[in-house]
């Protein structure tokens, strides 16, 4: 199950992460990530500490931002919050797994 947030992106899911500046972000605790470990291409920003790294994002608003944590509460609200702060191509997943199989279907 795939989710888009609040707002329509510009691009599709599937263009997005077929992009080279895609970026995968994990929003899951530090606890969460050292337990499970994350993707080896994501960055692992918590959901509570997004704000404070939005210049990870870049300036780039129309970079594609995945988003992903656990069962894609989080990763909604962390998609939610990049919209609003005028990103526009920013998607939210379930999980790592499908994450993943997602950028691995990007790169065929």
């Amino acid at each position: 199950m795939l989710r888009s947030t609040w707002r329509l992106a510009k691009l599709s899911l599937n263009e997005a992460v077929k992009r080279k500046d895609l970026l995968v972000v994990d929003v899951r605790t530090m606890q969460e990530v050292d337990a499970l470990g994350k993707m080896r291409t994501a960055v692992n920003i918590p959901l509570d500490r997004i704000l404070a790294n939005t210049a990870l994002f870049g300036d780039d608003k129309s970079r594609p931002l995945l988003f992903y944590c656990a069962k894609g509460v989080r990763s909604a609200q962390a998609a939610t919050l990049a919209q609003q702060l005028g990103y526009e191509n920013a998607f939210s997943t379930i999980d790592a797994q499908t994450a993943e199989t997602l950028v691995n279907e990007g790169k065929k």
